[in-house]
């Protein structure tokens, strides 16, 4: 199904399992409220892995040439030798910091995760199938 986050290549794929999960039962309200609620249960369990939470990204210019502080830029600016073009795994650790390089950790350097960040991502995708396939 086009336009889902289950088919965006950024998305994490624990939100993309989340999502497909929901779209298999999709017909069955009751079914998707339990499977809302064991994906959120993880979360805030810590019972995710890291490397599925990982949003990929592709860096579009030089680390010296970003101007704001998303998170891509973050993620550059923490590689040395990365080059336009090249893809990044990164995990969404403190989204709210004060300090730009608390907010994302490459994945294999992240040891925590940011739970509402995620908690976000798994609304969205429950509100794209809620609002799409409901009816």
């Amino acid at each position: 199904v086009r336009g889902l986050m289950c088919n965006r290549r950024d998305t994490p794929v624990f939100i993309k399992k989340f999502q497909k999960e929901l779209l298999n039962n999709f017909d069955n309200e009751n079914e998707l409220q339990k499977i809302f609620n064991n994906y959120m249960q993880k979360l805030k369990d810590n019972k995710v892995p890291l490397h599925e939470l990982a949003i990929k990204k592709r860096i579009s210019k030089s680390p010296e040439d970003f101007r704001t502080n998303t998170l891509n830029s973050i993620i550059a600016k923490q590689i040395k030798n990365i080059h336009p073009g090249e893809n990044i795994l990164y995990v969404v650790t403190d989204d709210k910091s004060p300090v730009p390089e608390e907010r994302a950790k490459l994945v294999e350097f992240a040891d925590y995760f940011d739970k509402e960040y995620y908690l976000k991502l798994m609304k969205k995708a429950f509100i794209e199938i809620d609002n799409n396939y409901m009816k």
